[in-house]
């Protein structure tokens, strides 16, 4: 019997059915319903109770599953220690947002590899799914995104660790050669073009469903992109308006190739969360240094991106 195997009955019993369990796990329902048959065809129980729609656990499952965690817990130590024995060097993986991994990690990580003698740190960014796909199957340690007041991710506490290490704001932004904050102002009455992320993204459902709600002004969207280094890129070109994390747009702020916008009517700015998120049970005295470490580093504005 394997992890996965293990996870799948501990999901089924702590989702409560079948459907909340299979997008516990980040497969689709058909086949995290396949994998179930397998289990009850390999142990010869019943997992899921019969009749019940949707399905939920069955009382073996139930009666045993703190011993399945227990189980859980000791193959992933075991799988840990061997890891860390075979090889002196200790890997740290993490996944972030692109626009994290971009505005405020590299100062950060650079101090993170200090304090751990005998580390490498691998950084994988990518949308949100992805980065929970690869914490929930042990690929990451740890995994950094975006949240807000408003849309805190819905994970089991007990199952995932959360905690805020930097709060920012998305700022509203156009390029300095389209006539600055004021002619857009000017022109918000008509329709503003805007560049956007896809609304399935992380930043593009928080634009959508927490700023442009808020906004008096009208937009056409001019082109969409999942990369907010690309988007300001667009932006700084003219091609329309953004919302940008406000670090990783501060140098061309700085550098006065583009401008905020600062009609809160119009041009609404929000706040931010940088919430950090590991899985608790599976963590080594290893990565709970690096989780502690990375912890202090980022809400140091010493080493602030």
């Amino acid at each position: 019997m394997d992890l996965q195997t293990l996870d799948d009955m501990i999901a089924i019993v702590e989702a409560g059915s079948i459907t909340d369990a299979a997008a516990q796990r980040n497969v689709t329902q058909p086949a995290f319903s396949r994998r179930i048959q397998a289990i009850e065809k390999l142990l010869g129980i019943q997992v899921t109770r019969r009749g019940s729609k949707p399905a939920q656990p069955s009382s073996t499952l139930l009666q045993n599953i703190d011993e399945i965690r227990s189980l859980a817990y000791s193959l992933r130590r075991l799988r840990n220690d061997l890891l860390h024995t075979a090889n002196p060097e200790r890997v740290l993986n993490i996944a972030a947002l692109h626009a994290i991994a971009l505005a405020h990690l590299p100062p950060v990580l650079h101090h993170l590899n200090q304090a751990l003698p005998l580390s490498r740190i691998r950084l994988r960014a990518a949308n949100r799914d992805e980065c929970f796909t690869w914490l929930m199957t042990g690929q990451v340690r740890i995994m950094l995104l975006y949240e807000t007041n408003r849309t805190r991710i819905p994970f089991n506490n007990e199952i995932v660790e959360r905690t805020v290490v930097r709060e920012e704001r998305m700022i509203p932004v156009c390029s300095a050669q389209d006539g600055g904050a004021e002619a857009w102002s000017h022109r918000a009455p008509m329709s503003v073009p805007l560049v956007g992320y896809p609304e399935d993204s992380v930043l593009g459902s928080i634009l959508r469903d927490e700023i442009l709600t808020r906004s008096s002004g009208q937009f056409s969207l001019a082109a969409t992109t999942e990369f907010s280094s690309a988007v300001l890129e667009l932006c700084e070109h003219g091609l329309g308006v953004a919302w940008i994390p406000e670090r990783l747009a501060a140098d061309k702020l700085a550098s006065g190739k583009i401008v905020q916008l600062r009609d809160e009517g119009i041009f609404p700015s929000l706040s931010l969360m940088v919430s950090m998120f590991r899985i608790p049970t599976i963590n080594t005295d290893f990565s709970n240094t690096a989780w502690s470490t990375l912890t202090a580093l980022l809400r140091d504005g010493t080493y602030a991106g």
